[in-house]
């Protein structure tokens, strides 16, 4: 028998090692993708959160807008006497 030669026993033991690292390889991959999904989708659910947020906020602001206008008076000028048109306020007289 050569020295390069491996005996029976000795390639059953390697053939072992190689398919017991493959297997943590494969385990190792497995984990990285699930945890690489699990990144992922704390991600896209952030972003809809945020995207949620900032239509509420806008939806706010326009909402806040459209009162804004309704409740400034508007005042119309006839010679020396402001008018108001707004309902809660008193004409103001000028002069």
């Amino acid at each position: 028998m050569k020295k390069t030669e491996l005996t029976e026993e000795q390639q059953q033991q390697l053939v072992a090692k190689y398919m017991e690292e493959a297997e943590e390889m494969k385990q190792r991959h497995s984990d990285l993708q699930r945890h690489s999904r699990a990144v992922l989708a704390a991600k896209l659910a952030a972003r809809r959160r945020q995207k949620e947020e900032m239509n509420k906020e806008a939806a706010m602001k326009k909402e806040l807008k459209e009162m804004s206008k309704k409740q400034v008076p508007k005042f119309i000028c006839k010679g020396e006497t402001l008018l108001c048109t707004h309902v809660f306020l008193l004409p103001i007289v000028l002069g």
